[in-house]
C-alpha cells in the first residue's frame, strides 16, 4: 500500500495565528472514508475517524490509516494552534490491488492431544512395628522363645504430582476471506453557487448538466453526457445517488476529466473562439502540495505539460490564475483568488465568457469579474477540447458544468 506523505498547514476555527504560545489545540480530524484509524507523532491514538485529541501546539505528523486493504495511507505534518483545528482528510483508493478488506480471524484450532502420564509417585514411608506379641507360657526354664511375627505393612503411600500437560495441538487453518465492506459514507453537500447576471437571450446552453451516475471508478460515460476520464474518477454517494465526482492523483502523473473522447489532434473537440461562448464550472480544489495544478476550461491537449492553444483557469500555488494562449504563446493575469479550498470544504463557480464575437475573454470568479484578455483569444480554428486536468497531489471535486453557445454555433456544433 502506498503512504501519501503530505504537508498542511491546520488553521485555528478563530482565524488567530498563536505562534511562540505553550499549551494544547484542539484537533479535529474527519476522513472519507469515516472510520480511519488516526496516529499522532507515530502514536496510535486508539480512536477513528470523526474523532478530536488535545495536542500540544507546534507541528505533529498526523497519520490517517483505514485498516486492511483497499485505501491509501495520508500522512502529513500538521501545525496546531491553540483552540481549535480542523483536519479533513480525502483517502485514495488503492488501486495496485484488487484485494478485498482482511477477513475476520478463523474459528479456534482443535484442542491438541492429551500429555503423556506423568512418572509415578515416589514410596510411601514404611508402616509403623506391628504389636508386640502375647507372652508365652510360663515354661520349664528353657531355651528363649522364638521372635514374635512380622507386624503388618503400612498403609499405602499419598499419590505422586501430575505431571507436565502436553504440547499445544497445531492451529487450524485461516478461515475464508469475508465480504467487502460497504461503501463510505456521503461527503458534505457543496453550498450552493453565487447568483451571476441575466442570462443573454442569443445564448442557448448546449452542455449543461449535474455531473452525476458514475459508478465507483468509472472512465467512461460519466454523467448524462458520457464525459471520460484517465484514469477514472471516483464518485461521491449523497443519499444513496452518486453525486459530485472527484478526479484525483497520488502523484507527479498528469490525469483528466474530458468531454470529448480524443485527448489531442485535429478531433480533440469542436469549440474555436470566433463567436460569443459561456462555460461555468462548480468546482472545490485540494491540493496536497504546492506543486500541484488544476486546469478548467477549453484546451486542444489534456495529456501534455501544458496545452498549444486554449482559454482556461489555471491554479498555480493555490491561486487561480486566468490563461489564454495561441500556437504555444500565452497571455496570464493572477486573479487574485485562492484556489486551494482543502480547508473551507467550500465549491467556487469559474466562469468563462468570450465576448464581442469572441475577440475578448473574461474570467469571472464566484460572480465577479477577476481578468479580461484581449489577445491570443482567437485560436484561428483549432478544434478545443471542454475539460478539466490535475498535476501533482491534488484532488478536483466537480458538480456541475455548462457551456452556451450562440444560436448559429449551435447549428455548427451540432453538426460537427
Amino acid at each position: 500500500m502506498k503512504v501519501l506523505r503530505l504537508c498542511v498547514l491546520v488553521v485555528a476555527l478563530a482565524g488567530v495565528s498563536l505562534s511562540g504560545q505553550s499549551g494544547n489545540g484542539s484537533l479535529k480530524v474527519t476522513s472519507y472514508p469515516s472510520g480511519a484509524g488516526v496516529w499522532i507523532d507515530g502514536v496510535d491514538t486508539g480512536k477513528t475517524t470523526p474523532m478530536s485529541a488535545s495536542v500540544s501546539i507546534g507541528q505533529h505528523v498526523v497519520r490517517v490509516s483505514v485498516p486492511g486493504i483497499g485505501w491509501n495511507d495520508d500522512e502529513r505534518v500538521v501545525t496546531v494552534v491553540s483552540g481549535n483545528n480542523d483536519l479533513s482528510v480525502t483517502l485514495l483508493p488503492d488501486v495496485t490491488t484488487t484485494q478485498g478488506p482482511t477477513g475476520p480471524a478463523g474459528p479456534q484450532g482443535p484442542i491438541g492431544p492429551q500429555g503423556s502420564q506423568g512418572p509415578t509417585g515416589a514410596t510411601g514411608a514404611q508402616g509403623p512395628a506391628g504389636p508386640e506379641g502375647p507372652q508365652g507360657p510360663t515354661g520349664a526354664t528353657g531355651a528363649q522363645g522364638p521372635a514374635g511375627p512380622e507386624g503388618p505393612q503400612g498403609p499405602t503411600g499419598a499419590t505422586g504430582a501430575q505431571g507436565p500437560a502436553g504440547e499445544p495441538g497445531v492451529a487450524g487453518p485461516p478461515g475464508p476471506q469475508g465480504p467487502a465492506g460497504p461503501a463510505g459514507p456521503a461527503g458534505p453537500q457543496g453550498p450552493a453557487g453565487a447568483g451571476g447576471a441575466a442570462d443573454d437571450p442569443f445564448l442557448s446552453c448546449q452542455v449543461d448538466e449535474f455531473l452525476s451516475g458514475a459508478p465507483f471508478g468509472s472512465a467512461t460515460g460519466i454523467g448524462a453526457l458520457g464525459w471520460n476520464a484517465t484514469p477514472f474518477v471516483v464518485p461521491n454517494y449523497q443519499f444513496g445517488v452518486p453525486g459530485i465526482v472527484t478526479l484525483g492523483t497520488g502523484g507527479p502523473s498528469l490525469v483528466n476529466m474530458r468531454l470529448w473522447p480524443a485527448t489531442s489532434g485535429a478531433s480533440v473537440g469542436p469549440f474555436q473562439f470566433d463567436f460569443k461562448t459561456r462555460m461555468k464550472w462548480i468546482v472545490r480544489v485540494s491540493p496536497s502540495d504546492t506543486n500541484a495544478f488544476v486546469r478548467v476550461g477549453f484546451m486542444d491537449d489534456v495529456t501534455g505539460v501544458t496545452p498549444n492553444n486554449g482559454i482556461y483557469f489555471e491554479s498555480r500555488s493555490n491561486q487561480w490564475w486566468a490563461v489564454a494562449r495561441a500556437n504555444g504563446v500565452s497571455q496570464e493575469f493572477d486573479t487574485g483568488v485562492g484556489s486551494d479550498q482543502s480547508l473551507t470544504g467550500l465549491y467556487q463557480l469559474l466562469q468563462i465568457e468570450l465576448q464581442m464575437n469572441g475577440k475578448v475573454a473574461a474570467f469571472f470568479v464566484n460572480g465577479i469579474e477577476r481578468a479580461s484578455v484581449t489577445s491570443l483569444v482567437r485560436n484561428g480554428g483549432t478544434p478545443l477540447n471542454l475539460a478539466i486536468q490535475n498535476g501533482g497531489s491534488v484532488n478536483t471535486h466537480t458538480d456541475y458544468v455548462s457551456v452556451c453557445l450562440t444560436g448559429f454555433h449551435r447549428a455548427r456544433l451540432q453538426g460537427s
